[in-house]
């Protein structure tokens, strides 16, 4: 398995703003943001590529980003989409760490910290909160099982949970 960290759980958890404070607090490693990977190896938004194509697209380009991950990145700190965790290779990749948040948690942490907005337009599985919930659901017992570790966010301020991310 290679040094990389793989940050998963459902969109708006924080993933990428973890992420980032974990290598701002640890500069030996890498941020990457699959996401952001996708938009710039194929030139769209992730919400133009759900509008032009579909999302089994999206997911098959989150397949691809998946095989290059474990093909060329090592010492990272591996932000995900949230469906990323269904990439075939995630072992592979790094150690999968699950960031757990209540969905209202997210819901109220995006309308409340930022431009609820913008998130929604980033994300295009949140524009219909009844469908993202249900979605919710149905991918929490998966993040669980195929993380190596768990750790509970609500409630815990940036700083400790990069702590426990040493």
């Amino acid at each position: 398995m290679k040094n990389n960290i793989l940050l998963i759980g459902f969109m708006g958890v924080g993933k990428s703003t973890i992420g980032r404070m974990l290598c701002k607090n640890n500069q030996d490693k890498f941020f990457l943001d699959t996401d952001d990977l996708i938009e710039s190896f194929y030139g769209d938004t992730i919400a133009n590529i759900f509008a032009s194509h579909s999302e089994e697209y999206f997911r098959k380009l989150e397949y691809r980003v998946a095989s290059w991950l474990s093909l060329n990145m090592n010492n990272s700190v591996i932000a995900t989409g949230g469906g990323f965790y269904k990439s075939y290779n995630m072992k592979e990749i790094g150690k999968v760490i699950y960031l757990k948040s209540e969905f209202e948690n997210i819901i109220k942490r995006l309308k409340y910290e930022s431009d609820f907005t913008k998130e929604v337009d980033k994300r295009p599985l949140l524009k219909d909160l009844d469908n993202a919930k249900k979605l919710y659901n149905s991918r929490v017992l998966e993040y669980q099982e195929i993380a190596d570790e768990t750790i509970e966010v609500d409630n815990l301020s940036l700083e400790k949970i990069t702590s426990k991310l040493r």
